[in-house]
């Protein structure tokens, strides 16, 4: 995990690029700085919570 998290650091910070990485490891938490939260709700929904995220 060290070395995927290195290495994904290491990638340039490219304008109008984005990566995205879906874990449920909790050791990976501490590492990444900006994350959203998905919490599940009711019927199925969700509520996604963090930067760039509103209520619609």
């Amino acid at each position: 995990m060290d070395l995927a998290i290195s290495a994904l650091a290491d990638l340039p910070q490219a304008e109008g690029k984005t990566i995205g990485v879906i874990s449920q490891v909790a050791g990976l938490e501490r590492r990444v700085s900006t994350q959203i939260k998905v919490t599940p709700k009711f019927g199925g929904q969700s509520r996604l919570d963090g930067p760039g995220c509103r209520e619609i």
